[in-house]
């Protein structure tokens, strides 16, 4: 019989096998609020909202379905991510929509019935270049609110909103803090602004060579303002050589009979600034609008057309800054710093 000594200083152990662990998606429902969570791969994720709080939503292969939901989490880390959500039926509660893309080029596509409830999205697009398009063009009831925040990130970042009908003592208020990268900015409203209600768009560029756009006569007849109502739109480039733009007009204007203010800001670098504006007859409102071009050497326009005589306000600057800078503008612009 043969016996086996083990050589002294010998230790037996185990040796750990490969991990068996898959990383999933995960789609959770805890009280009223709905958390979609993606692995840091190329998620695909879809909610579908009637209005009412019922929500049905997927992540690859995981899915639930809740009720009474009031908010709705969605962290896709990592990954070149896809989220489409649609609210298929008239909001008529609260909304908390949380967006986190994460990492990589990411695509957001948000689709909204008539909103007479409260609409709230804070996005973070993370980096890579991404995304978010936001349709709000069937109706803001009277009373309703709809706020958005998005930030950019890192990336050529992309946010798409369209707007129509705000009615009377509704609020949309929108922002977008693009960070850096050459990012983009392109709000789409249309008619009409009614009393009492207040339309508020804050673009800011960042780093980078960004384009930040408000055409305020997209769907037929225009955002007309009416009285007690207001439309202001602030438009910041930041640093890089920035494009930015407003049009108020349709048909023969748009019919101001509350507020609009319009600020467009270059920042340092070479910008192109156009803010065109046509007033419709009858209109007995304030227009405040001021295009600056700040550090580089810009191209700046300022116009202000229509039947202006009735306004009660009628306030247009443009002041062009440091650099040698080319300006066009109508005669009722007050004009500064311009060289050409």
């Amino acid at each position: 019989m043969r016996t086996h000594i083990l050589s002294k200083g010998f230790l037996p152990r185990l040796e750990a096998l490969e991990s068996r662990w898959c990383p999933s998606c995960t789609v959770t429902v805890q009280g009223d609020t709905m958390r979609i969570t993606g692995d840091g791969g190329a998620n695909a994720v879809t909610v579908t909202h009637d209005g009412a709080g019922n929500v049905t939503a997927a992540c690859d292969s995981a899915a639930a379905t809740g009720s009474g939901i009031k908010r709705i989490i969605i962290d896709t880390k990592g990954g070149n991510d896809t989220v489409s959500l649609s609210v298929t039926g008239e909001l008529t509660g609260q909304l908390g929509l949380d967006l986190n893309l994460g990492a990589g080029n990411d695509n957001a596509d948000l689709n909204f019935a008539a909103i007479s409830g409260q609409l709230k999205l804070k996005a973070d697009l993370g980096g890579g270049d991404d995304l978010i398009d936001v349709n709000l063009d069937q109706e803001i009831k009277a009373g309703a609110q709809a706020k958005l925040d998005v930030a950019g990130g890192g990336g050529a970042d992309t946010f798409v909103l369209s707007a129509n009908e705000v009615r009377t003592g509704a609020e949309l208020k929108a922002s977008f803090d693009g960070g850096s990268g050459g990012d983009t900015l392109d709000v789409r409203l249309g008619d009409p602004i009614e009393s009492g209600a207040e339309v508020k768009i804050d673009g800011k560029g960042g780093s980078g060579d960004d384009t930040l756009n408000v055409d305020a006569s997209t769907f037929g007849t225009g955002a007309n303002v009416a009285a007690g109502a207001k439309l202001k739109v602030d438009l910041d480039g930041g640093d890089g050589n920035d494009t930015l733009g407003f049009v108020y007009e349709a048909g023969s204007g748009g019919e101001v009979d509350g507020e609009l203010k319009v600020r467009l800001d270059g920042g340092g670098g070479d910008d192109t600034g156009a803010a065109s504006i046509t007033v419709a007859s009858g209109s007995t409102g304030e227009v405040n609008v001021r295009v600056n071009g700040n550090n580089g050497d810009d191209d700046l326009t300022l116009q202000v057309f229509g039947s202006l005589a009735g306004l009660d306000e009628l306030k247009a600057r443009l002041d062009a800054g440091n650099g040698f800078d080319t300006c066009v503008s109508t005669p009722n612009v007050e004009k500064k710093h311009c060289e050409a």
